[in-house]
């Protein structure tokens, strides 16, 4: 189905780590990775669950 978001596609230049980040109104951020894709939103909440569910 294309190159949504016009994501690197290369495994060669694709990279996971976190580039940047901006706020999104008052209840979440959305992450700008390594590879070029800055898909999805992260809200506060769900960030909150996943570390509470987290074991030390």
């Amino acid at each position: 189905m294309g190159n949504p978001g016009g994501a690197v596609l290369d495994p060669a230049k694709a990279r996971a780590d976190l580039r940047s980040w901006q706020i999104v109104g008052g209840y979440g951020f959305q992450p700008r990775w390594g590879d070029g894709h800055a898909t999805g939103i992260y809200t506060y909440a769900a960030l909150r669950e996943l570390g509470e569910g987290a074991t030390p």
